[in-house]
């Protein structure tokens, strides 16, 4: 029997979800949003029966029924707060004992010896979600259609000034488009436990135009370059939130110094990914 499946996605202000949400209904498949603030208030369990309209003696009888949870909420890099309630999130949803599947949003490349708390954080928090059978998703920035037309307006204009290394190597970033997740969790049936969605690569651009900012390009050419220390700046803000986390910073301040040490180990793993 065929059976209806039912999207569910957790993080209703975050980007990714709204972009998830968009692309979802687009393609005519039912889909709700649980935010953050209704399941912190009354748990999944509640906000999940209240969403699917059924009570929790008939979620055991609910035969025709299949639930996609997909995790979308915006994680900082406290390995023990994240463990707690990404793996507390999957625990409830199986007391519902509805036929679903979890499926957890990761970054780019998680390692346990990079050099960013984020990424190691990532990596072990995968660990425990695929031995609870949740199925994991690895993904870039997000490219949604309306960025897609976006960053072919930004070639179009040919605005801004690649950001390349001081070998003048443009610098890059993984791009994973919004469509290509919504292909894995709309088309399996059986599930496979990791996916690695990186669609294409995207080049840093420093646009100066009205208020300096860095954006993404798909395409690096025909652009003047401004060539950057990477390795250097790397190296120092890395070391930098060492010492910042010494004097017990605010993590939202080391991590984003830690940002910088990332993309510079995102280029020896992209230049392997897309070769």
């Amino acid at each position: 029997m065929t059976k209806h499946r039912k999207y569910i996605l957790l993080g209703k202000n975050s980007k990714i979800s709204k972009y998830l949400y968009k692309e979802i209904v687009s393609r005519q498949l039912e889909v709700h949003q649980l935010s953050w603030y209704l399941i912190k208030k009354y748990g999944i369990v509640s906000c999940l029966l209240k969403t699917l309209n059924i009570s929790f003696l008939k979620s055991n009888h609910a035969v025709g029924l299949e639930l996609i949870i997909i995790d979308c909420l915006i994680g900082g890099s406290d390995i023990k707060y994240e463990l707690e309630l990404h793996t507390n999130l999957l625990f409830e949803s199986k007391k519902l004992s509805l036929d679903s599947k979890f499926i957890y949003l990761s970054t780019f490349e998680p390692s346990k010896s990079a050099g960013t708390d984020y990424r190691e954080m990532k990596l072990i928090l995968e660990g425990h979600m695929v031995k609870n059978n949740a199925v994991i998703i690895r993904m870039g920035q997000p490219i949604d259609p309306i960025i897609d037309s976006y960053f072919d307006k930004l070639n179009k204009w040919q605005r801004g000034y690649l950001l390349t290394d001081l070998r003048l190597r443009p610098i890059k970033i993984p791009g994973t488009y919004i469509s290509e997740i919504v292909d894995i969790i709309s088309n399996q049936r059986d599930f496979k436990s990791l996916y690695k969605c990186y669609s294409d690569i995207l080049y840093l651009v420093l646009d100066i135009k009205y208020n300096p900012k860095v954006l993404f390009s798909l395409k690096a050419d025909n652009r003047l370059i401004v060539p950057i220390p990477l390795f250097l700046i790397s190296y120092f803000t890395k070391y930098l939130s060492f010492l910042l986390k010494i004097i017990n910073c605010p993590s939202k301040t080391t991590d984003f110094f830690q940002k910088f040490y990332s993309i510079y180990e995102h280029q020896n793993i992209l230049n392997r990914t897309f070769k």
